[in-house]
């Protein structure tokens, strides 16, 4: 999953502003959400299936959430992944924010390891169902973060 941190979450992203219209309250966007990545669809393979979703976003402007959830199983992510990933990343780039990026003294690799490769560590290490998973991820960058 490390090599795929941020693509699936830029995917999802991108996924979400297309289903955000304005009209559609978010109670009934997560319930449609939800139904749809409950119910995987995706070809014989990986590469056909992500096809497939990239022909729906770009002939249809549509996100087809059953089949970001078919690639998702045929990479072997679940929900609680892409939870901890989207948070995790999303918690990251406000990091980033807070120490210095737009000003560029913000540092990416700290220890021998790049930021999104400490991220794994911390997200994996904590428990989603925390009503504060967020602010823990926060914490735990900060905590290996040099100073």
């Amino acid at each position: 999953m490390l090599k795929l941190i941020g693509l699936e979450n830029d995917i999802f992203h991108f996924g979400l502003s297309l289903r955000i219209d304005g009209k559609t309250s978010f109670e009934m966007l997560a319930t449609e959400l939800n139904k749809e990545l409950s119910e995987p669809q995706m070809q014989q393979d990986f590469k056909l299936t992500l096809e497939q979703l990239a022909a729906s976003a770009v002939a249809d402007k549509a996100f087809n959430a059953a089949v970001f959830a078919g690639c998702m199983q045929q990479i072997g992510m679940d929900l609680d992944d892409l939870y901890r990933s989207y948070v995790g990343k999303n918690t990251l780039n406000f990091f980033r924010q807070d120490h210095g990026y737009k000003e560029g003294s913000y540092i990416k690799v700290w220890h021998g390891k790049e930021d999104n490769e400490h991220l794994v560590e911390v997200v994996k290490s904590l428990d989603i169902e925390d009503s504060n998973f967020a602010d823990k991820v926060y914490q735990g960058l900060a905590s290996r973060y040099p100073s």
